[in-house]
């Protein structure tokens, strides 16, 4: 019991020994200033804590709260850090720092200007570092790992150095472990194991070179697997393992495995590498940098042309209504300055789309020329052919540092299967329905110019031997010469174009030397030597688009016009119109012109212009203004027939057009009437004739004037007439109106209130005039009665009255006509008279002999009348 007690008072007696000098040697300010000297000493930078305390927490140490440690390359903002102290050589009276603990830290680090070497992390002045849910970000805001615990144990210059690291956040985590081997601050060995979980490529790229992460810069995915690190002397690595990268969508993830060695400083090569689509889409990867001087083989086979987009330029976007297979075989070469490639590329099983509808593209093989370019520009030079089609398209394009793009294709005696579905592609890039349809051979070039104001697409082509068509618009026949230099630009970013000119022209034996249309404010249209020959084009098969496709005859010359959006008027061109062209046969199926044609802003003039269509012909000279809607045309000619009634020309609505006629012949009503001259005037939809005359019927027709106004089908007529000395019975389907036929020498002055082609009464209500004729005679057929004239064996007898002058008045009224002032005198005797004729035909009135010793009553039916003796 005693040496019990004995023992308990020694040890005591020590306890006590060594408190009071640990108390007599620990003072915090000394050991703030020795720790500050030693971390600023090994890390070139300034720390700083707002308090410090002695923990007694794991042995004796310092406790520094929110801390900072900034350098110019990193900076870490510490909730706090422990720092451990070795107990024996603090007794002896030196400060010798053990271990360090951060814990809730933020770190800061600029990772291109960090380069961690081993004798700096085996000189640490610390035997463990350990760093507690802290985090780690670049300067710029961008996360590279969050709650990160990581642990080095072991710290020394001849000591194998453990370390151990996991990082979980947000449904994704890294862990890892491994061992250094220290030999005279050296790493003489050592191996790792990393396993990754869903972590997102994107916080990758801060400590990726730039060489290599630029390849997969706009990946959105996530990473997954294992990599193991085996070093070796002289500081040498490799890294194998497999990775799987998933995407945003459902599509099974891209699975990459392989192997990364670094042999020595500035150098990594990659080999055994490969890339995994799926079990048949494989790209096969050999590759190595050596001081960020890089170079890559790729041998891919049945890989989506989808997979190659994020490698494609930003500014591209050409490719991306494309989706089919690609098989290449390509070399990179690449440097922090760009990168140069040379690749054989086959695109197969490809299709694309527009407006939900699919369109087959031909197997197409690209073999490259010259590929190259940087961050900002870049330079294509290839062959495109098609083991379908003969031929092949040389293609080049470019993009400048100025953000500038151009492209050129080049196509020399190409097939229909390779360029028609290439053009398709092309044209439903353009928002145009791909609908086009061609065999045989096709040379020129396309070139598509982009830039920040828009873009410009050319091409110059010959397609002679080739057959080519669009619905509703044109169609050329093999063997027809077709050439033509076509310029289309769009503003920025629209999908219509804004300028399409078209220069040195031909189709078939027509050409154009210019033409331009623009779109401001206005649309503005320029041509210059237009020659075109519509019968030619028709007769040998060659559609043109809807609205030209009808025109026949032929058309030469230069013009301009303007016109505005949305104009109420089909003819709003015509009102700007400036140029002349010179006219043989050229119109519709029905209405064609020949002549010399001058417009000076909107006034059409002619001094000889021949009509020609289904009423007839005419010759014409004068003006006609489509910006004011009027003119002045004399016809100088015309021989019109308007037995069908047509309406009248589209053009000439709304215009107030006037003239004198010289000469000319119009068929009406099966009626001849020639020798026409006198003036017009068609104004608000009507046609006024003042002063007309002319000859009919072996006499005399005149008018003062005369209003017409076309309606469906019809003529409306009214106006006043004087007839003089016409042959009635050379005016045709006038017995048919009376029943009866009507011989003599016809006077009148009527004044005419109706329409043609209608003659029926009940068309020409409040018509009237007066009638003349002498040396008539009035006849008809009577009713067959007997057997022999009902089976036209005789023939009914004829019943005539002849008379040596008829006179009266008329008016048509309310279903009926009402003669007046009638005279008659027959064989000497002189009847006067007045009469009704109802719209059934029933006849009533009365005539008197001029002595008054006779009257008569009439009756009857017309053409039958009666009469009968009163007195």
């Amino acid at each position: 019991m005693r040496v019990k007690v004995r023992r308990i008072a020694i040890a005591g007696a020590l306890l006590l020994a060594l408190g009071v000098t640990l108390v007599m040697r620990i003072d915090i300010e000394s050991l703030n200033s020795y720790i500050r000297q030693e971390v600023q000493g090994f890390t070139e930078s300034g720390l700083e804590a707002k308090k410090s305390s002695l923990s007694f927490l794991h042995g004796i140490g310092v406790r520094l709260d929110e801390v900072i440690l900034k350098q110019e390359h990193y900076r870490v903002d510490a909730g706090h850090m422990n720092i451990g102290i070795r107990l024996l050589p603090l007794l002896l009276g030196k400060v010798e720092v053990d271990t360090l603990d951060i814990h809730d830290a933020v770190i800061m680090v600029r990772p291109e200007a960090l380069q961690p070497t081993s004798t700096a992390i085996s000189s640490l002045p610390f035997e463990r570092i350990k760093l507690v849910r802290s985090q780690i970000r670049t300067f710029d805001g961008s996360e590279l790992l969050n709650n990160l615990h990581l642990e080095l144990r072991n710290i020394g210059a001849n000591r194998e150095t453990l370390w151990e690291l996991q990082a979980k956040q947000d449904g994704h985590s890294i862990s890892g472990h491994g061992l250094l081997n220290f030999y005279n601050g050296e790493i003489s060995s050592g191996f790792g194991k990393l396993k990754f979980d869903h972590v997102p490529v994107a916080p990758l790229r801060a400590v990726t070179p730039e060489s290599i992460f630029s390849w997969f810069d706009q990946s959105q995915g996530k990473i997954s697997g294992s990599l193991t690190l085996d070093i070796t002397r002289n500081q040498s690595w490799a890294v194998f393992g497999e990775l799987s990268l998933n995407g945003a969508t459902e599509e099974p993830p891209l699975r990459l495995r392989g192997k990364l060695e670094h042999p020595e400083t500035g150098v990594l090569i990659w080999h055994d590498s490969f890339i995994h689509f799926n079990e048949d889409a494989v790209i096969a990867i050999d590759g190595e940098c050596r001081n960020e001087q890089c170079e890559t083989a790729l041998d891919a086979t049945n890989i989506e042309l989808k997979t190659w987009f994020p490698l494609i330029p930003k500014t591209v976007s050409f490719h991306k209504q494309i989706n089919g297979l690609t098989d290449i075989n390509a070399v990179v070469q690449w440097d922090d300055q760009g990168w140069d490639s040379s690749a054989a590329f086959r695109l197969k099983d490809a299709s694309y789309r527009y407006k939900e509808t699919g369109h087959q593209l031909p197997e197409i093989l690209l073999q490259t020329a010259e590929l190259q370019g940087d961050n900002k520009s870049w330079l294509v030079k290839a062959a495109l052919t098609s083991p379908d089609a003969k031929g092949e398209l040389v293609i080049e394009s470019v993009q400048k540092k100025s953000g500038i793009k151009e492209m050129q294709i080049n196509a020399s005696d190409v097939d229909a299967p390779l360029w028609q579905p290439l053009a398709n592609l092309l044209l439903s890039s353009l928002e145009i329905d791909p609908q086009l349809e061609a065999t045989g051979l096709m040379n020129g070039t396309i070139g598509l110019h982009q830039h920040i104001s828009g873009k410009i697409l050319r091409l110059e082509l010959d397609g002679k031997t080739a057959a080519l068509s669009y619905p509703s618009l044109f169609k050329k026949p093999e063997n027809i010469e077709a050439a033509c230099n076509v310029e289309i630009r769009w503003p920025k970013t629209a999908t219509t174009p804004d300028v399409v000119t078209l220069r040195e022209c031909h189709l078939d034996n027509s050409s154009l030397q210019l033409a331009r249309w623009m779109h401001t404010s206005q649309h503005q249209l320029e041509i210059k030597k237009l020659s075109v020959h519509f019968d030619q084009l028709h007769n040998h098969a060659v559609l043109l688009p809807d609205g030209l496709s009808t025109l026949r005859g032929d058309l030469e010359g230069d013009g301009k016009t303007a016109w505005e959006d949305g104009g109420k008027n089909n003819f709003g061109w015509a009102t700007h119109m400036s140029g002349s062209w010179h006219l043989q046969n050229f119109g519709d199926p029905q209405w064609h012109a020949s002549g010399a044609v001058k417009a000076i802003k909107g006034q059409l003039e002619s001094s000889h212009l021949m009509l020609h269509g289904p009423q007839g012909q005419a010759e014409l000279q004068g003006e006609v203004s489509f910006a004011t809607g009027t003119g002045d045309v004399d016809i100088l000619e015309a021989k019109l027939d308007f037995s069908s009634y047509p309406d009248p020309p589209a053009f000439l609505e709304g215009k107030n057009i006037r003239g004198r006629i010289h000469h000319a012949q119009l068929t009406m009503l099966e009626n001849e009437l020639q020798d026409i001259h006198g003036y017009y005037r068609m104004h608000r939809g009507q046609l006024d004739l003042e002063n007309i005359q002319g000859s009919i019927a072996d006499g005399q027709l005149f008018s003062t004037k005369l209003v017409i106004t076309p309606a469906a089908d019809k003529y409306a007529v009214s106006g006043k007439m004087r007839l003089k000395n016409i042959r009635s019975e050379q005016i045709k389907g006038l017995t048919p109106i009376l029943q009866a036929e009507l011989k003599g020498r016809l006077h009148a002055n009527i004044e005419l209130q109706g329409s043609f082609p209608s003659l029926q009464a009940d068309s020409w209500q409040q018509s009237n005039g007066d009638i003349l004729i002498y040396n008539g005679e009035w006849s008809r057929e009577s009713k067959a009665d007997t057997l022999t004239e009902h089976l036209g064996i005789k023939k009914p007898e004829q019943i005539s009255h002849a008379f040596n002058q008829l006179g009266f008045r008329f008016r048509l009224r309310e279903q009926q006509v009402d003669f007046d002032q009638v005279n008659l005198n027959y064989n000497g005797v002189q009847l006067r008279g007045k009469a009704e004729v109802a719209a059934d035909g029933a006849i009533q009135g009365t005539v008197e002999s001029t002595d008054r010793k006779s009257l008569y009553s009439l009756g009857g039916t017309w053409p039958k009348p009666s009469w009968k003796l009163l007195q």
